[in-house]
């Protein structure tokens, strides 16, 4: 029975190994180069992102309990407010889902053959587009004043969601398919 929940166990850890990356080694890396507010509030390279992109298009379905977990723990350290964080762990979770149901039809992830640079470019670049607008609504809608549509930081989050899971998807070719791929 455990050995049938190595993969959703590997998704949880990934998606923490990959934010604390992110949060204690990219973002202060960032923060001592760019002093400017909107890139203070965004990673330029979010890797818990490429996580969910990769992660979805090998497991489908099975990545979200996992993905949604792993989103909420990640989400207590920089959200106070649970109900905020509720919304936007969901958003963020189920983008990459619901980009691939969009564009191939497919409720549970894509078949091995599928998954090359290009469908990941895309499904990352929709993904991101997704996840960015959407938390960005539930913000609007929950928190007052929030601010305009087309600010810096929606960009940013973009940004920052494509240029990691383009980094996590070319190690995951070169090193973790090479050897990790055999225990799954």
């Amino acid at each position: 029975m455990l050995k049938k929940l190595i993969p959703e166990f590997s998704i949880f850890f990934a998606y923490l190994i990959c934010f604390l990356i992110a949060d204690r080694i990219l973002f202060p890396i960032q923060s001592h180069f760019f002093e400017s507010k909107p890139l203070l509030s965004a990673a330029l390279i979010f890797l818990p992102h490429g996580v969910r992109v990769i992660s979805t298009v090998v497991y489908g379905l099975r990545s979200l309990i996992p993905l949604l977990c792993a989103h909420l723990l990640t989400g207590l350290s920089f959200i106070n407010d649970i109900y905020l964080l509720i919304p936007l762990s969901f958003v963020s979770t189920f983008c990459v889902w619901l980009t691939i149901l969009i564009i191939y039809k497919r409720k549970n992830g894509l078949s091995l053959d599928q998954i090359n640079f290009k469908n990941i470019i895309l499904i990352t670049l929709l993904a991101s587009i997704i996840n960015s607008i959407g938390n960005y609504l539930t913000k609007l809608i929950l928190i007052d004043d929030y601010g305009t549509l087309f600010n810096q930081e929606l960009f940013l989050y973009i940004l920052g969601d494509f240029l990691g899971t383009v980094l996590l998807f070319f190690l995951y070719i070169k090193w973790i398919k090479k050897y990790l791929i055999k225990f799954f």
